[in-house]
């Protein structure tokens, strides 16, 4: 995940239990401060957060291109987001989700967040 110092930021995933069961999220906590979890649980007729997009220019040069997710009653939406007060830096840590799960009671998702700075000197 990528963001401008200043700015917030949110990343999506779709997390799906594999023996077809719905999924239930009990819990979440992120081990840094400055970063929040939400677990969204995906109801029927709902497709917030699944349209695809093109891929568009951001601020740092690079592209943000998605692929079509199609979510299913059952599954839960896992939104990481990063506060706006979040100084310039490179962050890395995890997500941890107690679940309803019997063999994954607790699970961890890493992530890594880049913060960069309003200006920046190139090259380095």
């Amino acid at each position: 995940m990528r963001a401008i110092e200043g700015e917030s930021s949110r990343q999506r995933l779709l997390l799906r239990r594999m023996d077809g069961a719905p999924l239930t999220v009990r819990r979440t906590a992120v081990s840094a401060p400055g970063f929040t979890a939400i677990a969204e649980p995906v109801h029927e007729n709902t497709n917030y957060g699944t349209e695809s997009q093109e891929a568009a220019p951001t601020p740092w040069g690079a592209a943000n291109s998605q692929r079509k997710i199609e979510p299913e009653p059952g599954d839960v939406w896992l939104d990481l987001v990063q506060d706006a007060t979040v100084p310039a830096g490179r962050y890395s840590g995890v997500v941890r989700l107690a679940t309803d799960h019997p063999e994954a009671p607790e699970i961890e998702i890493p992530y890594t967040v880049m913060v960069r700075p309003l200006i920046e000197a190139r090259p380095s």
